[in-house]
């Protein structure tokens, strides 16, 4: 794979993403991802994984670049796909810790968000900038991490908010300078391992199933209304203004 790599540390997978400069994400880097956790719910030898990324920013989002040559006809298909690598986070049978070392945005959101464990470095943050390119996304998953006043806010303004912030609403676990991200994910997925493997996977099960057995239904009801948008020229018209630089004109 190009941009998504799975190594071993004992029984702990380190999923690490890298796709310079910024880690946005396109369609190669959705399914790589998807792919390897699928994968791993296929190792009985690995109880727990970190989910982490190198560069600046943790994941910056879809890839602006790829969207602008999207096929109004093929924006659902895409949503799928988006929505099924997602939801391979939140479904891996071992539980996972992210290492959010800068920026988590839009989709970056949304994998960090289908987390069980949140771990920090001082300079993350955290939104969904989706409102700014004439997208609906990602809210259903920014609701497992913050109260729905927070929620509204991020999503009609598009701002995102500190680590520090996340951590007043019990988002984040652990706040760490960044020289310390991994080691302090790797600690929080080492906790794990004291504990039955079998065991680990049941609970997952349950409290997914607890929580909220809708999740990947209430994100493709998201996509529903980018489609709406797509129709009306709005998704068009707000992605060229953004990659422009310049205020959109919904006139």
């Amino acid at each position: 794979m190009d941009f998504v790599k799975l190594s071993r540390q004992g029984n702990i997978g380190v999923v690490s993403v890298e796709r310079p400069p910024i880690n946005a994400i396109d369609s190669q880097l959705y399914r790589e991802m998807q792919a390897t956790f699928e994968g791993i719910n296929r190792e009985d030898a690995v109880h727990a994984v970190v989910l982490k990324s190198q560069g600046p920013m943790f994941m910056a989002g879809n890839d602006l670049q790829e969207l602008t040559s999207l096929e109004p006809g093929d924006a659902l298909a895409y949503a799928q796909m988006v929505n099924d690598s997602v939801a391979s986070v939140y479904e891996c049978r071992a539980p996972v810790v992210g290492a959010v070392q800068g920026p988590a945005l839009g989709a970056g959101l949304a994998y960090a968000a289908c987390c069980d464990v949140l771990v920090a470095a001082q300079e993350a943050s955290f939104g969904i900038p989706e409102i700014r390119v004439g997208i609906v996304g990602a809210g259903c998953h920014l609701a497992r991490l913050v109260p729905q006043g927070v929620l509204r806010y991020m999503a009609y303004t598009g701002k995102a908010i500190s680590a520090r912030h996340m951590q007043r609403y019990g988002a984040v676990h652990k706040i760490v300078p960044a020289a310390e991200l991994q080691e302090a994910a790797l600690g929080v997925a080492a906790e794990f391992l004291e504990q039955s493997p079998l065991a680990l996977r049941f609970w997952k099960e349950a409290l997914n199933l607890g929580e909220d057995i809708r999740l990947k239904e209430k994100y493709a009801t998201e996509s529903l209304y980018t489609k709406r948008l797509v129709a009306a020229g709005h998704f068009q018209e707000a992605l060229a203004a953004f990659l422009e630089k310049r205020k959109p004109n919904f006139d």
